[in-house]
């Protein structure tokens, strides 16, 4: 009997700062004090290049460590328009764009479950304080979410401007860790103001969010030779970019993988570890094109985050119930904490995280499945009292804040993407000594869409476990199980195919094209083909591999299917469906 079984897709986050096993300790943004725990891990920018001759950037701040210490500061065009955005977007952004390895597996042999094909997906992250001040001029400040900030410029007949701007951010109390003049100099010495940031006072470091920026400029480039000020080794930056057509980075090479470097078996842990090795082979100056394709392709997941006017209307005129809908419609959105304290009192000992974590639970003290806030196991209280300060709400002013300190940013961020057909999404690793030229992304109109699904078909026989796996250029791998054949001696030392150079017209130019060095380590290995057409002989112990690929009556394709996936528990899965295949080939037998 021949079925197709389909698996669900498992998502992994691949190729992005998720990946990363150590903590996030992270400062975010491209300054901050080197000499605490607050290194920058990780980073997400969003580029939307609009048609009036702006930039809306939208960066992910990610910081830990005492707020006191917080400072995030920014070479910026002129005098941008600020706002905050929101990280649940960037989630979803990163999800519906992450990078799908699927392997698509026909079985064969002698076997008694369903055949057919059975599909897995992983998706793939000092003195002279006088002079200074005389020298900068603060031309604009303001608060936004739980920052303060302010823009500074420096007067064009300043002899070292970088200096002047470091003692100005120290005297007004900017922790600039060992930023030196260096890194500064050449945006100032560009026209370029600064763009300060620091936590409001009242605010604790977890009060942080993303940023939106929006100022004038022809092209989108990431500021990336301060970062190197705390940035970890391998660090991640993960970009979008909006417009009109596919964008791609002008001054850094574009990145083509080698994915017979992938283990496909599990591609979440090991896709991460490519890039980087591709993106040190192109000497840390590399991008991977994930996904380049119209906005259309990822709205819905995108909308489904907007707070319409019909949410906000649909909140219940009863406090209880409205701050129970509050805290479950709006569960993960920024700002929504800091709203909550600002506009609902709490009786004494519960802290607002208690009672957002079980809005139900506080206004149903006697309730005995539930602890109380203060872990007692039977709550004094059976009923809240009538005078608990949590019915001084005000719903009116509550929602309005909600309206427009959590909704309007999201609604601002996801309506970016309506505004643009089209976006590009890239990706690499970074080490501070790498970072010593800024990303430049322009747009090319000539250049194709890029999927983010990458497609292997396999063939397993059932009655071995060794299968055949064929990439997308017609390279054939051979295993047993779910190993990785390609480690320890027969590794491959490439891991791009090829290193590319792009210009804002036409196909980009091949810088190096290791193909045929692939294929060739590929026919040496023992455990694969390369592929076709390149002038390499196949093994020959595999010739008759492919001889009834097409032979889709062929009734030995009977048998057995499994997820492959990178969990150990679907190892396992398989591991014990092969046990049972066997007890019961043993049992059939006998029966006869």
């Amino acid at each position: 009997m021949n079925s197709i079984i389909k698996s669900s897709l498992l998502t992994l986050g691949v190729g992005g700062a998720l990946l990363v096993s150590a903590p996030a300790a992270a400062c975010g943004g491209f300054f901050c004090n080197a000499g605490s725990p607050v290194n920058q891990a990780a980073e997400r920018i969003i580029f939307a290049k609009n048609k009036n001759g702006t930039i809306t950037q939208v960066v992910e701040v990610e910081y830990e460590g005492p707020s006191e210490n917080f400072a995030w500061i920014l070479p910026v065009p002129g005098t941008p328009d600020v706002n905050v955005s929101s990280t649940i977007v960037l989630d979803a952004l990163q999800n519906a764009t992450n990078p799908n390895y699927q392997l698509n597996n026909q079985f064969t042999g002698e076997c008694f479950l369903a055949t057919g094909t059975a599909e897995s997906a992983i998706a793939l992250s000092d003195d002279g304080a006088a002079d200074s001040a005389s020298r900068v001029a603060v031309v604009d400040s303001g608060s936004v979410g739980p920052y303060n900030y302010q823009t500074i410029s420096v007067s064009d007949n300043t002899e070292d401007p970088a200096q002047v701007a470091l003692e100005w951010l120290e005297e007004n109390d900017y922790d600039i860790g060992s930023t030196t003049s260096a890194v500064l100099a050449p945006y100032l010495e560009a026209g370029l103001n600064l763009i300060a940031f620091r936590l409001q006072s009242d605010k604790s470091a977890g009060a942080i969010r993303p940023i939106s920026l929006n100022y004038e400029s022809q092209r989108a480039s990431i500021p990336i030779v301060p970062t190197s000020v705390a940035a970890n080794d391998d660090m991640g930056i993960m970009v979008w970019v909006l417009g009109e057509t596919r964008a791609v980075p002008t001054n850094y090479f574009g990145l083509e993988l080698n994915e017979a470097q992938i283990d496909w078996f599990n591609p979440g842990p090991s896709y991460n570890s490519v890039v980087t090795a591709a993106a040190n082979e192109a000497g840390g100056h590399g991008f991977v094109t994930e996904m380049a394709d119209e906005t259309s392709s990822i709205q819905t997941q995108l909308n489904s985050l907007e707070v319409t006017p019909e949410d906000l209307g649909r909140i219940p005129r009863s406090v209880e119930f409205a701050l129970q809908e509050v805290a479950s419609r709006f569960n993960g959105y920024d700002g929504l904490a800091d709203v909550m304290n600002t506009h609902v009192s709490l009786r004494d000992g519960v802290s607002m995280e208690e009672f957002l974590s079980c809005t139900y639970c506080y206004f149903n003290p006697g309730e005995t499945f539930f602890r109380d806030f203060e872990g007692e196991d039977s709550p004094e209280a059976e009923e809240i009292s009538e005078e608990d300060p949590v019915f001084d709400t005000d719903l009116d002013d509550l929602i309005l804040a909600i309206e427009e300190e959590v909704a309007k940013p999201v609604n601002a961020t996801v309506g970016l993407f309506s505004a643009h057909p089209y976006f590009t999404r890239l990706y690499t690793t970074m080490s501070a000594d790498e970072m010593d030229e800024d990303p430049i992304f322009e747009f090319n109109a000539d250049l194709e869409a890029v999927s983010n699904l990458h497609i292997a078909e396999q063939e397993t026989d059932c009655e071995t476990n060794a299968w055949t796996i064929t990439l997308e250029n017609g390279a054939k791998i051979y295993g047993e199980n779910f190993d990785w054949p390609l480690v320890g001696a027969a590794a491959q030392t490439r891991f791009n195919s090829r290193i590319v150079s792009f210009g804002t017209q036409g196909a980009p130019e091949v810088v190096e094209d290791f193909s045929a060095e692939i294929s060739a380590e590929l026919s040496a290995s023992g455990v694969a083909d390369p592929m076709p057409n390149d002038g390499a002989k196949p093994l020959a112990d595999n010739d008759d591999d492919d001889d009834d690929d097409d032979d889709d009556d062929d009734d030995s394709k009977n048998g057995c299917s499994y997820l492959a996936g990178p969990a150990q528990s679907h190892w396992l899965i398989s591991l014990l469906s092969l046990l049972g295949l066997a007890l019961l080939t043993r049992a059939r037998r006998r029966s006869h």
